[in-house]
């Protein structure tokens, strides 16, 4: 999804965060930011979509204090 926001030009700016860190590399060479934690993505943008495994992943990133998003 990340990258499709990036290729239509629309986005001033594309934040991504992965909780492997790693996995956002090509999307910054592409263009997008990192953000440290979700709450960073949240601070930075008006739009944020959060794309994740399973419901046990939403909550593990929405609801955890070590993502700073609880």
């Amino acid at each position: 999804m990340a990258r499709n926001l990036l290729k239509s030009g629309l986005f001033a700016d594309v934040v991504v965060w992965n909780r492997s860190s790693t996995k956002c590399e090509e999307l910054v060479k592409e263009g997008a930011k990192t953000a440290a934690t979700p709450a960073e993505v949240v601070k930075q943008c008006d739009i944020t979509f959060a794309v994740l495994a399973d419901p046990s992943a939403a909550l593990e990133v929405g609801c955890d204090n070590a993502t700073g998003t609880a």
